[in-house]
């Protein structure tokens, strides 16, 4: 909304629109693409593909959380890592920071802490 708002602004709305759908349509494509990955099992060329997507659309809900699932599912798979758990972290933070309570993103919350517990078990509280 903000940059059709500037490209309004510069009485460059067909442009503005164009890039706009342009973008939409990449970040669309390398999703599918990375979910293609992930389904066929070859989660570490997802989860490259997926980070770079977000680290270069880092305001991207949708790259966000599929790059922060397949994380998860490497920890998983292969283990439990701080580093991880922090790169998860940071893209399950970009999304909720625009207020996502959808099923699926708690599903991810949960899954994060539950791993994230297991690196680093609660503290039971002593009487």
């Amino acid at each position: 909304d903000n940059a059709r708002e500037i490209f309004t602004s510069l009485g460059m709305e067909q442009s503005g629109d164009k890039f706009i759908n342009d973008l939409w349509m990449k970040v669309a494509a390398v999703n599918s693409e990375g979910v293609r990955l992930i389904q066929e099992g070859k989660l570490d060329d997802a989860r490259d593909l997926l980070e770079k997507a977000a680290t270069q659309m880092p305001f991207n809900p949708t790259v966000n959380i599929t790059a922060a699932r397949v994380l998860l599912m490497i920890m998983e798979k292969s283990g439990v890592t701080a580093e991880l758990i922090e790169r998860t972290r940071k893209y399950l933070d970009a999304v909720s920071s625009r207020s996502v309570t959808d099923d699926k993103f708690m599903a991810l919350r949960g899954k994060l802490t539950k791993l994230t517990n297991q690196l680093y078990p609660p503290i039971a509280a002593t009487k």
